[in-house]
């Protein structure tokens, strides 16, 4: 199992993206764990992820997260 490290900043983004974010804690019940990184997701549960909120899987591996206005 691999698991993969990735910003808060950048799942807080992706969470505000999502319209249904208690559909998304159904399918990924460990996400506030990943938010105050007291755990990492897999890289399985970061295509999920990506997959639900259709924000591209590199995204997540971006060093710097940068606002669109």
């Amino acid at each position: 199992m691999v698991k993969v490290e990735v910003k808060p900043n950048v799942l807080q983004w992706v969470i505000k993206r999502m319209d249904n974010f208690d559909r998304l804690k159904d399918q990924l019940p460990n996400i506030d764990k990943w938010i105050n990184q007291e755990s990492q997701p897999t890289l399985k549960q970061l295509e999920k992820l990506a997959k639900m909120t259709a924000v591209p899987l590199g995204y997540f591996f971006s060093l710097i997260h940068q606002r669109r206005s």
